[in-house]
């Protein structure tokens, strides 16, 4: 609990009684690196269902940069307590993760929920050491958190990247970082072309295999009138 105990006395702001489950789920992660049996269950009960949405609001909006980068290391410590799913996915749903963590936000269920927060956290990784020492303490807690490599970089990583800066420098809301990123607006026009290429190959292949089945028919006709004629 060493790196959650000093964040949590060096950043002043953070000592509120309502940072303790936040700090919990930190503490959790970073000590005993798998989440603990009996908090795996707690989160599996369903009862934990308003803590999440607490902790997508207060993400939403304006924060401190400490309180966002702690509740930013809940949600992804909480995301290692849910139980895997058949349907979970790693790949991007709506053109990116940054289209993604939106949809998050607005309190919509995604199956590749995990991920998207984990590449949030990533990206202020990124982004955090640019504001020089300023951030040492919550930067080290994060990192101590997302415990890991970082993944390889997306294609629209650097959206993501933008977003993050964007929150860390001027504490603002979630809807003011997002409609701010350039370039998003882009990939969403190449996303849905891409989508619509996608209809327009499934269309042509669908009718190539309804003309391959008609004169497939066709052809059985003419076997069978012929098989007649010869009896």
């Amino acid at each position: 609990m060493v790196i959650s105990e000093h964040t949590y006395y060096r950043c002043p702001s953070l000592r509120k009684p309502e940072n303790n489950i936040l700090l919990l789920l930190t503490w959790n992660s970073i000590v005993h690196g798998r989440p603990l049996r009996v908090l795996s269950e707690w989160a599996s009960s369903g009862g934990t269902l308003n803590l999440c949405r607490r902790l997508r609001e207060d993400f939403k909006n304006s924060q401190e940069l400490e309180q966002l980068v702690l509740i930013l290391a809940a949600l992804l410590c909480y995301g290692r307590l849910l139980p895997y799913t058949s349907d979970d996915t790693v790949q991007p749903i709506n053109g990116c993760y940054l289209a993604d963590l939106d949809v998050l936000l607005c309190g919509e269920y995604l199956s590749n929920q995990r991920i998207v927060i984990e590449r949030t956290g990533f990206s202020f990784l990124r982004v955090l050491p640019t504001f020089g020492d300023k951030y040492e303490n919550v930067t080290q807690l994060l990192a101590s958190t997302v415990d890991k490599d970082p993944l390889l970089l997306e294609p629209f990583d650097g959206l993501t990247d933008q977003y993050s800066t964007e929150r860390v420098r001027n504490e603002v809301p979630h809807p003011s970082a997002y409609k701010g990123v350039k370039g998003l607006r882009l990939m969403k026009q190449m996303s849905e072309l891409s989508m619509d290429q996608s209809i327009s190959k499934f269309s042509k292949g669908y009718w190539m295999v309804e003309i391959l089945v008609k004169n497939f028919r066709d052809w059985m006709k003419i076997w069978k009138t012929h098989e007649s004629v010869q009896v």
